[in-house]
């Protein structure tokens, strides 16, 4: 590592690798969690239903 650095400059330009980063619009920013009983549960699928929407977007619109 030490010959990497004097080559070039004292800066190691070897690459970190792993993962690339997401752009920024897919990145995902929002978190929600929510616990729930069995009971709570059927209630939040009912009213999904009602409302015609996805049970998580009525979990996060409740309060």
């Amino acid at each position: 590592m030490e010959e990497t650095n004097r080559k070039n400059g004292g800066i190691d330009t070897r690459r970190a690798g792993g993962r690339p980063k997401l752009a920024k619009y897919e990145r995902r920013n929002h978190h929600h969690k929510v616990s729930y009983n069995d009971e709570e549960e059927n209630i939040i699928q009912y009213k999904a239903e009602q409302a015609g929407k996805p049970d998580d977007v009525i979990c996060t619109r409740q309060g």
